[in-house]
């Protein structure tokens, strides 16, 4: 088994992390349930948004997985994070990096693992990666193109929802909660060039836009209130 390496960063990586103030926290609904859709459109069993501390990966949302953390020197996700790009292992036991780890000829049988780097930024504008969504299957398997775009655009949207806990964390402490950031958010969504899902604290998708639909499957205008009945109604 290799052990994944420190990226260069590590210090200020962990400082962000930590200003962030999320590990450890409850479960969210928008969190959960983007990682249940995850598992939906890709048809994988796990998936999971994992943040990488200096002894472990924690998990602030998972489908399909019982545990909330795991070692972090046997972990796919801190590979990804020293290397701050995606990772696809189509047969675990194919891979050098991880024929012997535990997590792939122990109780998990992990064979297939793809993750995505989840970055963040601190106020001066540096960035890091913290950790990842990943998808897991205990059979092997292939990524073709359009399910990895999909795979990045449900990164991208579990992106956003650090970025907006980090803006809702400062806004707190300024006491300034703001209805414009919420609307400006809103309309910066309408046509940007990303799937973007926002998801209420019911766990309820509000908003799809029409890059995200596109990505789906679905036709924007025409299967637009299909989704969000087809998906809300689970």
């Amino acid at each position: 088994m290799m052990s994944p390496l420190l990226p260069a960063n590590e210090a200020k990586r962990l400082a962000l992390l930590h200003e962030l103030q999320i590990l450890d926290t409850p479960a969210e609904p928008a969190f959960d349930q983007l990682m249940e859709l995850t598992t939906q459109v890709l048809q994988v069993p796990i998936a999971l948004i994992s943040l990488v501390d200096a002894n472990r990966q924690w998990f602030k949302a998972k489908a399909g997985l019982d545990v909330d953390e795991t070692g972090r020197d046997i972990s796919f996700c801190s590979h990804v994070v020293a290397d701050n790009k995606p990772l696809i292992v189509e047969d675990a036991r194919n891979d050098v990096r991880f024929a012997d780890n535990p997590l792939v000829t122990g109780e998990a049988n992990i064979r297939f693992y793809a993750g995505i780097p989840l970055h963040a930024y601190n106020e001066e504008g540096v960035q890091a990666c913290l950790g990842t969504l990943c998808i897991i299957d205990t059979q092997p398997r292939q990524l073709n193109d359009q399910q990895f775009k999909q795979l990045t655009m449900l990164a991208q949207q579990a992106q956003q929802l650090l970025l907006l806990h980090q803006q809702r964390l400062l806004l707190n402490h300024q006491g300034m909660l703001s209805d414009y950031r919420l609307a400006r958010y809103e309309a910066i969504t309408t046509g940007a060039a990303a799937g973007i899902i926002r998801i209420n604290g019911q766990g309820l998708i509000q908003e799809i836009n029409d890059f995200a639909l596109t990505l789906l499957g679905y036709e924007p205008g025409r299967d637009r209130e299909r989704f969000l009945g087809n998906f809300n109604s689970k």
